[in-house]
């Protein structure tokens, strides 16, 4: 939100942002004096503009006060930070990536270079430039897309905390006691198991399909199976945000979805 309609026009004009928030009755005007963008517009959450004591809340439960410093006395920037942070939270984005200074180099990880990754066969052999015989070759008994690029992660970036290896070690001390059979289930359950990581960003970027969505829901109740059945602490403090998740699309997906022309049954 700027001061006037003009200033919004010149900043869209200039930076040619892939989305804005702005007020709804402002919409229709920003397409008539903007009619050759392709900016995605949504709609500014009214109530941190016209309710004070919301916007102040917002403000203090996303940031903090040394933040807040500069724009004391400027409203328009604080009623922008505000809708901006409560547009994030309706959209159920996570905020920590933004309240956060996250080191480049993670301490308790090496970063192996190009060189030491070739050079250990880490990936490929040197001598075919091949996946087979490579350590990753060898070890790679995952069953999901997820699973294949953790563990490539992991082998190109060796922990060098002694904390974090027991923790690690300890988890694969109790797969192994678990012993083979009660393994068997997860990784049947595992099977044909689809890139949760890739639909969820297909549904960030509004491009997720309804056959997409079905497959997400699948996932997520076999994903709550596992929990039930193996590990209770497994989804930790997410288990609240994957029930309403797979609450939000068993309600939205239809089994017979009506015949075009009809709407929903």
């Amino acid at each position: 939100m700027f001061a006037n309609a003009q200033l919004t026009f010149d900043f869209v004009r200039k930076s040619n942002p892939r989305e804005i928030l702005a007020r709804a009755f402002q919409h229709q005007k920003i397409k008539d004096n903007l009619p050759a963008t392709t900016v995605f517009i949504s709609t500014m959450p009214e109530i941190v503009v016209s309710d004070d004591y919301q916007r102040t809340q917002t403000l203090q439960d996303c940031f903090a006060p040394t933040m807040l410093t500069p724009f004391a006395n400027d409203n328009i920037a604080r009623v922008n930070l505000a809708a901006f942070a409560l547009y994030l939270q309706q959209n159920y984005y996570q905020l920590d990536n933004f309240l956060h200074i996250k080191p480049l180099l993670d301490k308790k990880e090496m970063d192996l270079r190009a060189n030491v990754i070739r050079d250990l066969e880490i990936f490929a052999t040197i001598q075919t430039r091949s996946a087979k015989g490579s350590l990753y070759n060898v070890v790679n008994n995952t069953l999901t897309p997820m699973g294949a690029r953790l563990l490539r992660y992991v082998l190109a970036h060796p922990l060098t905390d002694r904390r974090y290896l027991k923790t690690r070690l300890d988890a694969v001390t109790k797969f192994v006691a678990s012993g083979y059979q009660d393994l068997c289930e997860p990784r049947r359950l595992l099977q044909g198991f689809p890139d949760l990581e890739r639909l969820s960003n297909h549904m960030l970027n509004g491009s997720v399909q309804p056959a997409q969505l079905a497959t997400m829901l699948t996932a997520l109740t076999k994903i709550a199976t596992l929990a039930q059945r193996h590990d209770a602490n497994l989804l930790g403090n997410d288990r609240p945000a994957l029930e309403k998740v797979e609450q939000l699309l068993t309600t939205a997906l239809l089994d017979r979805p009506a015949r075009l022309g009809l709407g929903a049954e």
